[in-house]
C-alpha cells in the first residue's frame, strides 16, 4: 500500500520532498520526468545531490529519451533508476518494490 504524490513541475518536486523530509515524513521514492517544466528531472536530481538530508532519497527518471548515452547522464547524475516511456507500469511496481522493500 503506497500513498502517491504529484507535483505539476520540477520545482514542486523539490518543495514536496525538502518539505516532508523536515516534517520527518521522507518520501521512499520519487518518480522525475526529465522534460519537466521549471527545473527539469536532471536538474532536480543535481539539487537532491547537494542536499545532505535529501541525498537518500531515490529518484527514477521517467523519459521518451532512450538512447544509452542518455540513460547513462541520468544515473551518473545520481538517478537510482531510469525508465524509458511508454512506461511498463511492471516496471513502476518493481521499482516501488526494490526501494520499498530495501527500508524494511
Amino acid at each position: 500500500d503506497h500513498d502517491v504524490v504529484e507535483a505539476k513541475d520540477g520545482t514542486e518536486v523539490l518543495a514536496l520532498l525538502r518539505d516532508n523530509t523536515a516534517a520527518g515524513t521522507p518520501f521512499d521514492l520519487a518518480f522525475c520526468d526529465i522534460h519537466m517544466p521549471g527545473f527539469t528531472g536532471l536538474q532536480v536530481l543535481d539539487a537532491l545531490r547537494g542536499d545532505g538530508a535529501l541525498s537518500r532519497t531515490p529518484i527514477v527518471l521517467v523519459t521518451t529519451l532512450g538512447h544509452e548515452s542518455d540513460i547513462e547522464r541520468g544515473l551518473a547524475r545520481g538517478a537510482a533508476a531510469y525508465l524509458t516511456k511508454p512506461v511498463d507500469y511492471t516496471d513502476v511496481y518493481e521499482q516501488l518494490r526494490r526501494f520499498t522493500e530495501e527500508k524494511q
